[in-house]
C-alpha cells in the first residue's frame, strides 16, 4: 500500500497499525468488557471497558 503525500509520510500509519494490536492477549480484555450489541442494560455498565468486537477493528484496518 503506498500513502502519498507529504504530511504522511512521517506518521508511518501503516507500519503503525499493527501497533494497534499489540496490546490484544488470550486473557486481556476481559470477554466481559466486549459490547454486546444484545445487551440493552448499558447503564449498569461502566462504558470505558465497552469494546468493539474485533471484528470491527479488523474492519476498521482493512477499509482504511
Amino acid at each position: 500500500m503506498m500513502i502519498w503525500g507529504e504530511p504522511y509520510h512521517r506518521s508511518n500509519n501503516i507500519e503503525s497499525m499493527l501497533q494497534q494490536w499489540s496490546p490484544l492477549q488470550e486473557d486481556w480484555p476481559r470477554l466481559d468488557h466486549y459490547y454486546d450489541s444484545a445487551d440493552t442494560n448499558l447503564k449498569e455498565k461502566w462504558i470505558a471497558n465497552c469494546w468493539p468486537q474485533l471484528a470491527f477493528l479488523g474492519e476498521a484496518h482493512l477499509n482504511y
